[in-house]
């Protein structure tokens, strides 16, 4: 999960500008799904942090040190790039600790579980938002409360607490609509979709998905709105027509594989290869969730290929 709550104030060095700016445009280019232009940015102000400038806060209300590698967890979850992103998920967390600093510390616990969410590993997701749940509540961190609890839901979901998890997802999407704050609005319908899709809740599976459509699309979140679209395919394929189902898993597939999102391109294939019965689509949906070490999606992909 991308977190960007910073602020910056008073009179800006050149080597202060130069961090907090990259940082904010890494953050923009990460949201509209140019990941290539985030990672390249992100790789060149590292370099900055290093040393005695890595507990230099420059102004933001968290470390830039672990804010760079926090974002290169997300980057690399949504790229399917995992060994890496728990590489830079474990050595901002380090630092976090070493400084001592609480927002940095809770933040980098929700990229992290971001990506352990991705890979389909909620065992691994829940010890570390509980954590960073437990430090925004102790310092009053409302808006990484708020995500913490909704993805801390999502993450009860997918371990089999369900009653728990919908229950946390709700309150996490009500608080970020009466707060007005769409940017994780469209993650968190897409969860909530999920969840209702393995609940059997079909109908409202199918509402969650176009709301979460809708948000992405006019915030131009690009990695958000194929999400939506693989969701709608997934949803219409056991709620309606086939040649609907088809266009979702399409059109998802062709924009996972413009932004680079290889996970996802995988469950397209999944979703396609249940959806005609087709071997290729399996095939290749296997091979994937194998090159990234996927075990849970690959464990549900060979059952449905064999079943």
């Amino acid at each position: 999960m991308l977190l960007r709550e910073f602020t910056v104030g008073g009179k800006q060095s050149g080597e202060t500008l130069k961090v907090t700016g990259s940082l904010y445009l890494g953050a923009a280019y990460i949201w509209t799904g140019d990941y290539r232009q985030a990672e390249d940015l992100l790789a060149k102000v590292l370099p900055l942090l290093e040393g005695g400038l890595s507990r230099e806060r420059f102004g933001l209300v968290a470390l830039p040190a672990v804010m760079a590698r926090g974002y290169q967890v997300v980057i690399f979850s949504d790229q399917g790039r995992f060994k890496k992103g728990i590489a830079h998920g474990e050595e901002a967390i380090r630092l976090a600790e070493a400084f001592d600093h609480p927002y940095s510390l809770s933040a980098i616990c929700s990229n992290l579980a971001y990506l352990q969410i991705a890979k389909g590993e909620p065992g691994h997701a829940i010890p570390l938002l509980e954590r960073g749940l437990a430090v925004s509540r102790e310092w009053n961190l409302t808006m990484l409360s708020v995500l913490q609890t909704g993805s801390l839901g999502y993450a009860y979901t997918m371990s089999g607490r369900t009653a728990e998890g919908f229950s946390l997802l709700e309150s996490a999407l009500s608080a970020l609509e009466t707060m007005r704050f769409g940017e994780y609005q469209s993650l968190f319908l897409v969860y909530l979709g999920r969840a209702c899709v393995r609940a059997e809740r079909l109908v409202d599976a199918l509402e969650f998905a176009g709301r979460a459509l809708t948000r992405a699309r006019e915030g131009g979140q690009r990695c958000e709105e194929a999400r939506a679209l693989q969701l709608l395919g997934e949803v219409t394929a056991r709620h309606g027509p086939t040649r609907d189902a088809d266009g979702h898993y399409r059109d998802a597939l062709a924009l996972a594989e413009e932004i680079g999102m290889r996970p996802l391109v995988a469950h397209c294939h999944l979703g396609l290869g249940k959806l005609y019965r087709h071997k290729e689509h399996f095939t290749i949906a296997t091979t994937m969730y194998r090159e990234m070490e996927m075990t849970y999606w690959l464990e549900q992909a060979e059952a449905e290929m064999t079943g």
